[in-house]
């Protein structure tokens, strides 16, 4: 019964080590950005805001959003390198976006190895 107790105890610790070493988080060398506001006043404006995560240690130099329609037509706005410790941004559309039709908008981030984009939100115009 002894040896029964021992052979548990061990297997016991070895499995500790193993769940610590499970448990620690890997920084990650990429963003993660995400879109958390839409408005939507048609034929008027459309404006929306992301937030971003990410490590002190990244040097994001581009951020911005990307709008196309379901024929996958559209364009990026660029709002340029993102300041330190940034960790929201937004913009507003005026004009540009035909009545009556579906887009589609991610926002999206640039370090010097990815390209990140956000979930995937649409909105009509009309």
């Amino acid at each position: 019964m002894r040896y029964i107790s021992l052979i548990f105890l061990i297997a016991i610790s070895f499995f500790q080590i193993g769940c610590e070493k499970e448990a620690e988080v890997q920084p990650k060398d990429y963003p993660f950005v995400a879109i958390d506001k839409l408005d939507v006043m048609p034929n008027k404006y459309v404006a929306f805001h992301a937030k971003i995560a990410y490590g002190d240690t990244l040097e994001l130099f581009d951020h911005g959003f990307i709008i196309y329609d379901i024929t996958n037509h559209g364009y990026i706005i660029s709002l340029g390198p993102l300041s330190k410790n940034q960790s929201e941004f937004n913009d507003t559309i005026y004009s540009g976006l035909v009545y009556g039709t579906k887009y589609y908008l991610k926002a999206y981030t640039k370090n010097a190895h990815y390209t990140v984009y956000s979930n995937a939100v649409f909105f009509a115009n009309k």
